[in-house]
């Protein structure tokens, strides 16, 4: 069973994925949340996924506070903002996926299952702010420098893989993902944990999710 928190200050925005949510034999809705207090009333270790328009609610700092005192919640960002340095900062804030609120009950659904996998799922207006940012990036120029193994443990890590999952699915032993790990971290120049998703994107390793 997946237990989520409905975040959103618009009665009827709440009201409507709450709706959406109602019904799912998988999901639960654990509590909804109005403002910032309402939001820290309801957040606990029992809780995995947390679905939040952050507007007039929580900032960029809030949300790494949040990924901070409760790890094991993951955030999916349903929200009209189009900014896009806004958006590079939700990303790099830690968020595990990012819809619009025009958004129908599927891909709702979808970016909530996908994200409580420890997956991510970003659509196509958040997947354009990648590959903008992407082209930005080095990437192009340590292409090359990735081993076969290396690429493989990048796309995992883009996908949400923990270092112990994707021993698991390597069948390498967590000091040798590690060891992969901080190489690509140094060859491509890594500072943050989005970047990972970022050249991933930009190798053609990872294919996100995109609005239908």
């Amino acid at each position: 069973m997946i237990d989520v928190i409905l975040a959103d200050n618009q009665p009827l925005t709440l009201s409507g994925l709450t709706q959406f949510v109602a019904g799912e034999l998988d999901i639960r809705v654990a509590g909804t949340a109005r403002t910032h207090v309402e939001l820290l009333a309801c957040l606990n270790a029992r809780i995995r996924l947390l679905v939040i328009d952050p507007r007039e609610m929580i900032s960029g700092p809030d949300i790494l506070r949040i990924r901070t005192d409760f790890p094991e919640i993951n955030i999916v960002v349903v929200s009209t903002i189009t900014d896009r340095p806004q958006l590079v900062d939700l990303i790099k804030s830690g968020i595990h996926g990012y819809i619009t609120k025009y958004a129908d009950q599927t891909e709702v659904l979808t970016a909530i299952r996908t994200v409580a996998k420890g997956e991510k799922y970003f659509c196509q207006d958040a997947l354009n702010i990648i590959i903008e940012t992407s082209i930005q990036s080095p990437t192009h120029r340590a292409k090359d420098a990735l081993t076969s193994r290396e690429k493989e443990l990048l796309k995992l890590i883009a996908q949400g893989y923990s270092n112990q999952r994707a021993a698991d699915e390597l069948n390498l032993s967590p000091h040798t993902v590690h060891t992969h790990r901080k190489k690509v971290i140094k060859k491509l120049n890594i500072k943050s944990p989005t970047e990972f998703l970022i050249h991933a994107v930009d190798l053609g390793l990872v294919t996100l999710p995109t609005n239908r």
